[in-house]
């Protein structure tokens, strides 16, 4: 796994590409979100795979998007999302890459559920997950504000040919 490397993978006016992508670590140098250390996880974790977020029009990067804690016997992963500017949040943008990422996940990695976490008060990202297939499954035991939302295979199935996606 680690960084992915195929074709653009695209959703709107985003794309999930390689984070090769020229301007990429200036991009994640200027965000304003505090970001993890996923980036250089990715270049030793077989369990994670790592994508930029781009603009398709000019391949401009605006974000990051991981599945982590991959379990191929389990079918299962967890998936976060950062889109790093707040000039390209509120756009549309995360929910375009969070679906490119559902898509590739239950399509090519054949996944059949992912979870996420998101701080309960963040009511944009819960909104977001929410409209994408998401529900709220429990809370993480070491941090209560942290809800736990989930999306199974079969209802993201559901959403597609129900043409809610």
């Amino acid at each position: 796994m680690s960084y992915y490397n195929g074709e653009p993978i695209r959703h709107g006016p985003v794309e999930l590409c390689s984070p090769a992508l020229p301007g990429y670590p200036d991009a994640r140098e200027r965000a304003d979100v505090e970001l993890s250390d996923w980036y250089e996880r990715a270049a030793a974790d077989d369990t994670l795979l790592y994508f930029a977020v781009a603009l398709s029009a000019d391949d401009s990067p605006i974000g990051e998007v991981m599945l982590h804690d991959i379990d191929r016997e389990a079918a299962q992963a967890r998936l976060h999302v950062h889109i790093f500017r707040s000039e390209s949040r509120d756009l549309g943008h995360g929910e375009h890459a969070l679906r490119a990422a559902v898509e590739y996940a239950f399509r090519q990695q054949k996944l059949r559920e992912l979870s996420l976490n998101v701080n309960e008060v963040n009511f944009a990202a819960r909104r977001c997950y929410a409209k994408c297939g998401f529900q709220v499954v429990d809370r993480l035991e070491e941090d209560d504000s942290q809800l736990v939302m989930s999306l199974q295979r079969d209802e993201w199935r559901r959403l597609v040919e129900e043409e809610e996606w």
